[in-house]
């Protein structure tokens, strides 16, 4: 108020200012001014992370009492601010403001609830808040039935490692069937359960799309049906760049499987310095240096691929366990 109406707090009786500094849950210190005379620019909360509280309440106070076109607007935009700035303080002033436009809507303006269940979704989603998604996305498909977009952001909460639900995920993707992004997630899902012919048969029927990322399921699914050749051909093209850790991972994949320790060092070493923080990939390197008797510079990397995921022990500990049995045999 003091910023957006000067005049109604001067009409209120506010006559002085005072500023509270908070460090680490202890105060700092205070500051007084009179008002208006003293003090008339304010900058409150502009770094950290409540620096995005202040704008989106100024964007809530200046909204009209009743309206909910204007609130479908302004909480868009904040949520395209809080997105990009990575703000999440921005976001749920956003989900409050299009909370109201919710509530406003009238019966006749269906597509207009419509419109705001998605951006609620999204939201939802940015703020890794897995209850409203759920409960979100139900209310829509109980209003608008089988909407890709809906179908999609459930299958991928349940795939999350929250939930880790893959089975009922995959179920949720193969409803969105006009979604090549579903698809596409579908497939992963598929790898991941093991079920690598209906990735295949998914990925061949050209309901992923095509692309880099699909180039790298289809090389992920040759090498886990052992077709070797196909998935280093698949690759071939993305071992720099933006895909460059998975695809020197699928790579060393396949150099391992044909005995070629050597070279599958080299790739798997490749994707652990395009990605540093890859377990997966840290874990594999250390195989590929294990069959090679590399024993010190193998447990490092067991270790390291630990530290990193917490789940991902069973290939550590499998090859620690080979560098035990080698060692007692020699």
């Amino acid at each position: 108020m003091l910023e957006l109406d000067p005049g109604g707090a001067t009409n209120e009786g506010v006559t002085e200012v005072e500023v509270r500094i908070q460090i680490g849950g202890k105060e700092g210190g205070r500051v007084s001014q009179g008002f208006p005379a003293d003090i008339h620019t304010f900058k409150i909360a502009t770094e950290g992370k409540q620096s995005g509280w202040i704008p989106g309440a100024k964007a809530y106070l200046r909204l009209p009492a009743k309206g909910y076109e204007r609130r479908i607007t302004v909480g868009k935009d904040l949520l395209q601010q809080g997105r990009s700035a990575n703000e999440k303080t921005l976001i749920a002033w956003s989900m409050h403001i299009l909370g109201e436009a919710r509530e406003q809507i009238p019966a006749a303006a269906q597509a207009k609830l419509r419109e705001v269940l998605v951006i609620m979704l999204e939201g939802a989603s940015l703020l890794n808040d897995q209850e409203r998604v759920l409960s979100l996305a139900f209310e829509h498909l109980s209003r608008f039935t089988n909407e890709d977009v809906v179908l999609e952001y459930v299958g991928n909460l349940l795939a999350s490692r929250s939930f880790g639900l893959l089975t009922q995920a995959e179920a949720w993707y193969a409803k969105a069937t006009a979604s090549r992004e579903a698809q596409k997630q579908r497939a992963a899902v598929l790898i991941e359960l093991g079920r690598f012919e209906d990735a295949r048969d998914l990925i061949e029927s050209g309901r992923t799309g095509a692309g880099n990322d699909v180039d790298l399921l289809r090389a992920r699914t040759a090498l886990a049906l052992g077709d070797f050749a196909e998935a280093e051909k698949r690759v071939a093209a993305l071992t720099a760049g933006e895909y460059a850790a998975e695809a020197n991972q699928i790579l060393g994949g396949a150099l391992y499987a044909q005995g070629k320790a050597a070279e599958a060092e080299q790739a798997f070493l490749a994707a652990v310095q395009a990605d540093p923080e890859r377990s997966s990939a840290y874990s594999d390197l250390g195989l590929a240096l294990a069959v090679q008797g590399k024993v010190a510079d193998a447990i490092k990397c067991f270790d390291k691929a630990a530290a990193l995921d917490f789940e991902n022990t069973v290939v550590p500990a499998i090859g620690k366990a080979f560098l035990r049995l080698r060692a007692a045999r020699e």
